[in-house]
């Protein structure tokens, strides 16, 4: 099995107003890009129906390859089969890349649609865990674990918080895209605002 956790500490939000609207990735016409601060209503936001993303892998020497994106992302990240596939001990994979892919994509989602629904969170933690089986055809990921671990800071959001980590599952771009059978393993703890008095 292999594992990636993902989190994500409560920040300013006007960023994430500027782009996200949810589930989807929007486009910001007018001055929002020169105005961050502007809230939803005071800015046109629209949702394509079809966007295009770019990686492009190398193999370099050894057991060793680069995975790259477009210019815009200027780091790149080394990676190798896993070493009970023959690849090289101590480096990220595709299959963890893989599962990468969903922490990111349900942290940014959950992010999104707390920000929406006004849930304030002090911070979000979420282990995937993926198993692969050998099936008809070959090997395939059949079992995707995600375990979210959420910090709000009221008892009363509890009942809202378990609402929208199920629903980020739902919405997960990534997830939605991938077969195999997911499992959600939500945990909720209460902790005192950063700052807070005592």
């Amino acid at each position: 099995m292999h594992a990636v956790t993902a989190l994500t500490p409560a920040c300013d939000n006007h960023h994430w107003d500027n782009w996200f609207d949810g589930t989807h990735l929007a486009v910001i016409k007018g001055t929002a890009g020169e105005y961050p601060g502007l809230l939803k209503s005071q800015m046109e936001v629209t949702v394509d129906k079809k966007y295009r993303y770019q990686a492009t892998a190398h193999w370099t020497l050894h057991k060793r390859g680069i995975v790259e994106a477009d210019e815009s992302i200027p780091r790149t990240i080394n990676f190798a089969a896993p070493p009970e596939f023959g690849g090289e001990p101590g480096m990220w994979t595709p299959e963890h890349l893989l599962l990468a892919g969903v922490a990111t994509c349900y942290v940014a989602t959950f992010r999104g649609i707390s920000k929406n629904s006004k849930l304030e969170f002090q911070g979000l933690e979420v282990q995937v865990e993926g198993t692969i089986e050998k099936q008809e055809g070959g090997l395939r990921f059949t079992r995707i674990e995600l375990r979210p671990v959420v910090s709000i800071h009221r008892e009363q959001d509890r009942e809202l918080a378990g609402r929208l980590l199920e629903k980020a599952e739902r919405s997960c771009l990534i997830a939605r895209s991938i077969q195999a059978t997911f499992v959600l393993e939500p945990k909720i703890l209460i902790e005192e605002p950063v700052g807070a008095e005592s």
